[in-house]
């Protein structure tokens, strides 16, 4: 069974990644645009093939897939 998980390491909003210099509230903005990144991958062709609760299982039958993601080119 495979399961979709994304990790984001709390130290990642400090050096290297980040500039330590800079005020907290500018790195926390950082990482929430890398988080919001991530999210976005949920609803690309890998994610869209994923259910709620992370296990792979395509719930999109054939018609809906193409109308939906091959015709928008997700």
């Amino acid at each position: 069974m495979q399961f979709l998980v994304s990790v984001l390491s709390l130290p990642m909003i400090d050096n290297p990644f980040f500039d330590a210099s800079l005020p907290s509230a500018v790195r926390i903005a950082g990482a929430g645009s890398i988080i919001g990144h991530e999210i976005g991958h949920a609803f690309d062709r890998s994610g869209l093939r994923f259910d709620g609760d992370g296990k792979m299982q395509n719930s999109w039958n054939r018609r809906t897939w193409k109308s939906t993601v091959d015709e928008k080119n997700v």
